[in-house]
């Protein structure tokens, strides 16, 4: 154990007078390893006492008592010796204002609304351009191969083909204008269907 958490220790058994005057000389780091060694189920203790009424706060009495270890060398530096009082009641005092500052915190942040997020209401109405195109396109391609692959025989396949080539044909205008009659026809059947 470390010499200076060892006359903490000593201090904080007998004299609080002589613990003031040692908490001005130890670093950070050796306060919260005398804190940590000496004084950590007294303040996990009052921690969860103060926890106790406050249900619903995401917070645990783990995480507060590390925020603590982090704040304790400011705040222990700030320890004045007074007769009437011991250094326990002190880092109790202090241990539980602490604790109603962090729950309090949480609290607001939990009740603090957010302006910048969206209402559920709004959200039913936005539209998704991408999302409505694809799937417009997939439904579109679903369809046309629906329609060329299985509703036209092989010869409507062939006259399409003929239709849409712009090469020559064997075939008169008029019997062109037929085979062009008669697709319309099956496509408008398709999809009035």
């Amino acid at each position: 154990m470390n010499k200076s958490i060892f006359t903490f220790k000593k201090h904080l058994i007998n004299d609080n007078r002589q613990l003031e005057q040692s908490l001005t000389n130890m670093s950070n780091l050796e306060i919260i390893m005398a804190i940590n060694h000496c004084l950590k189920q007294e303040i996990f203790n009052a921690i969860n006492k103060a926890i106790f009424s406050y249900k619903k706060v995401p917070i645990t009495a783990d995480d507060i008592y590390n925020e603590f270890l982090y704040e304790c060398p400011n705040i222990l530096h700030k320890y004045k010796y007074k007769s009437d009082s011991n250094f326990y009641a002190y880092v109790n005092q202090v241990v539980k204002n602490f604790c109603l500052n962090k729950l309090n915190f949480w609290q607001r942040k939990k009740r603090s609304i957010d302006l910048n997020m969206s209402s559920i209401d709004e959200m039913i109405y936005i539209t998704d351009d991408t999302a409505e195109n694809e799937i417009y396109e997939k439904a579109y391609e679903e369809d046309f191969n629906r329609l060329f692959y299985r509703y036209f025989s092989q010869n409507d396949v062939f006259n399409i083909k003929l239709l849409l080539s712009r090469k020559w044909s064997p075939h008169s205008t008029y019997k062109l204008n037929l085979f062009r009659n008669a697709i319309v026809e099956k496509i408008i059947t398709f999809y009035s269907a």
